[in-house]
């Protein structure tokens, strides 16, 4: 009677505990399958604009694609999920679009953190990054006494389109500032893939949720456990 009653508790709590977990099997399934094929899909490129989602990152609700355009004879120049783009055609890197100035024939698309030369129909002619001096947090971009002007916090930078250099400069007066600073860089590339892997991992709901999955993770050892002892048994006393 013991070894029934042991047997029975066994199955029980093994029964409730498989459907507590079957959700987040599924969750757990849906995600990792879409995960695999996130590029096939789009989901690497696709902008987060869901208002709910947006809070849950700290963003402001709204489309994800707000932000600075310009438009060129191939069509209009945007960052969308961390990518510049031309009529939807990526680029290159650029997670927030600060501002766009035309001279000579060349299009200077001013990132954040990076600086793009591109002809009117969108080909790339140079770009430079931080490995070429280009600071992280640009936030205006202007044109004075036939310079282009970035703005850095407090600080005015030249740029050569020559060869996308800067330098220190002293901005004249007369300098119309244009641009939209990122709120914060590390949110502006957040796509649906980053949606997706945190869903996944439990990220997406703060410490509660990466705690929750941790738990999920230990209730599915004893499943399997649980699931051993009673194969065993069946078989042991068959």
């Amino acid at each position: 009677m013991s070894r029934l009653h042991w047997r029975f508790h066994v199955r029980r709590w093994h029964r409730r505990l498989g459907i507590v977990s079957a959700l987040f099997v599924l969750v757990l399934s849906v995600t990792g399958f879409l995960l695999n094929r996130s590029h096939e899909l789009g989901f690497d490129r696709a902008p987060l604009e869901n208002s709910l989602l947006r809070r849950l990152y700290g963003l402001a609700p709204g489309s994800a694609q707000a932000g600075v355009v310009h438009a060129l004879p191939s069509g209009d120049l945007r960052a969308e999920g961390g990518q510049l783009r031309l009529a939807g055609h990526a680029i290159g890197a650029c997670p927030h679009l600060v501002g766009v100035v035309e001279q000579s024939s060349q299009v200077l698309a001013v990132c954040s953190n990076r600086l793009w030369l591109l002809t009117p129909t969108g080909e790339v002619i140079d770009q430079a990054d931080s490995v070429r001096g280009i600071p992280e947090g640009l936030s205006a971009v202007g044109q004075g006494q036939g310079q282009v002007l970035l703005r850095h916090g407090e600080e005015s930078l030249a740029v050569d389109l020559g060869d996308l250099s800067i330098k220190p400069a002293i901005a004249p007066p007369s300098v119309a500032w244009s641009g939209v600073p990122a709120a914060d860089d590390r949110h502006d590339d957040i796509n649906w893939e980053r949606v997706l892997l945190d869903l996944h991992s439990g990220r997406l709901f703060g410490p509660w949720g990466v705690r929750l999955v941790d738990t999920m993770a230990i209730l599915f050892a004893i499943l399997a456990i649980s699931g051993l002892i009673i194969s065993w048994r069946r078989r042991h006393h068959a």
